[in-house]
């Protein structure tokens, strides 16, 4: 699964809008994603456009 895969079946799950910090805790928290050196995923790493398009449902 792709980091975007794993952002929208994130949001999709919760249904509401999330901060990109939300976002990487989530992920990290569900092991949706994983790194290729197993380190965790940053907010700086979720693209906030990304974020912003996929709570809109677009």
């Amino acid at each position: 699964m792709t980091l975007y895969e794993a952002i929208e079946k994130v949001l999709n799950q919760t249904r509401q809008s999330m901060t990109t910090q939300q976002i990487a805790d989530e992920l990290n928290k569900n092991g949706l994603y994983k790194k290729g050196d197993g380190s965790i995923i940053t907010a700086f790493q979720i693209p906030p456009a990304t974020a912003r398009i996929l709570s809109c449902g677009m």
